[in-house]
C-alpha cells in the first residue's frame, strides 16, 4: 500500500480463458483457491506463469469522504473505492513483459477468424494474385491491430 498516496493495489485471479475469477483477492477469500474456472474448466492463475508476480487487480484508493463514517457505512472494500472499476485483466505482466495466457488465448481466437475470413475472401473473390494480394493485405492490418483487441 502507498500510504502517503492512500492506495492500495490488489491482486487477481484470471482463468485461461480470460474469465475474472476475483478482482480484488483479499476481499474474496473463498475465490482465492479456485485452481480451475467454474464457467469453463480452465486453469486459473494468479500469478505470471513466466515470472511468478502476481497479476495485478483493482487499485483502491482511500475515500476521504469515508474517514468520518462508521465501518458499517464503509463499502464493498472499506474506506475505499476501485479507481479501475469496471476491471480488466492485463494482457501483460508489468514485470516481465510477457503475455498472460488468456491474451494467447484471444490471439489464437482472432488468428483463426482471420484465416478463415481469408479462406472466405479468397473464395467469394477468385483466386487471382491481386486479390489474394489484397486479401493478405486485411489480415496483416487485423494482425496488427491484435495487441489492441487484447486489452478489452
Amino acid at each position: 500500500m502507498n500510504i502517503l498516496e492512500g492506495e492500495k493495489q490488489e491482486f487477481a485471479a484470471i482463468c485461461e480463458h480470460g474469465h475474472i475469477i476475483s478482482s480484488a483477492l483479499a476481499y474474496d477469500a473463498s475465490t482465492g483457491s479456485d485452481k480451475f474456472c467454474e464457467k469453463c474448466g480452465a486453469r486459473v492463475y494468479q500469478k505470471c506463469p513466466h515470472c511468478r508476480t502476481p497479476v495485478r487487480g483493482l487499485l483502491l484508493r482511500l475515500d476521504i469522504s469515508s474517514l468520518d463514517s462508521e465501518p458499517e457505512f464503509f463499502g464493498e472494500y472499506g474506506p475505499y473505492y476501485a479507481v479501475n472499476d469496471p476491471y480488466v485483466p492485463p494482457s501483460y505482466c508489468y514485470n516481465c513483459g510477457k503475455e498472460f495466457p488468456w491474451t494467447a488465448e484471444i490471439r489464437k481466437q482472432v488468428d483463426a477468424i482471420v484465416r478463415r475470413s481469408s479462406k472466405i475472401l479468397l473464395l467469394r473473390n477468385g483466386h487471382s494474385s491481386h486479390k489474394h494480394g489484397q486479401a493478405s493485405l486485411v489480415i496483416m492490418s487485423i494482425l496488427n491491430l491484435l495487441p489492441k483487441l487484447a486489452r478489452y
